[in-house]
């Protein structure tokens, strides 16, 4: 079982150029979004180099981009990535190609995101339209969004989010001193 306590100790760091606004880990290898200078998508070894890029080709791909999440629980890797700008959740292979772009019908701006298998990703939204706020779940197969929570449960400005498939426990935090949890029952 892994403690964390008092056992930390810095390693290295790892040089990126560009501000990071969302990290996974798979395999050996960083998943990194970049907000700035240019809205991108890397896959780094784990001393920095730089082993696929998106936006290469083709033009810019993303505005704003804000959080990522990496699905494994199908037969293909699927990285998920919300781009505040484009009000988008764009489905990227493992070689960061384009698979599928997911807006709400309803507009929306995706903020936090957290797969949480089956094919299907939890993603906070942001409705300044209607002044409401969401947690919406993206089903990755049909793309149909539904709502699960909203402002009656207690979401504010809600902008990340984790899912802990172990205790069914889901926790989000936002622009409020504190961050909530919920419990999940199938």
């Amino acid at each position: 079982m892994f403690h964390i306590g008092d056992r930390i100790a810095f390693l290295k760091a790892i040089p990126v150029k560009g501000v990071c606004y969302g990290i996974e880990s798979l395999g050996d290898s960083l998943i990194v979004g970049f907000q700035s200078p240019l809205p991108r998508v890397e896959i780094l070894s784990e001393e920095g180099a730089v082993l696929n890029t998106s936006n290469t080709s083709g033009g810019q791909l993303f505005v704003k981009l804000y959080n990522i999440t990496v699905d494994t629980t199908t037969e293909t890797t699927r990285i998920l990535v919300s781009d505040s700008g484009n009000r988008t959740v764009y489905m990227l292979d493992d070689g960061l190609q384009l698979l599928q772009a997911f807006q709400r019908p309803s507009g929306g701006i995706p903020w936090g995101l957290a797969a949480v298998g089956g094919g299907q990703v939890l993603v906070l939204v942001d409705d300044r339209r209607t002044s409401t706020d969401t947690l919406q779940l993206l089903d990755l197969t049909t793309g149909q969004w539904r709502t699960l929570l909203g402002e009656e449960e207690g979401l504010w400005w809600p902008r990340s989010l984790v899912y802990n498939q172990a205790k069914k426990q889901l926790y989000i935090g936002g622009y409020e001193d504190e961050v909530k949890v919920y419990t999940v029952s199938e």
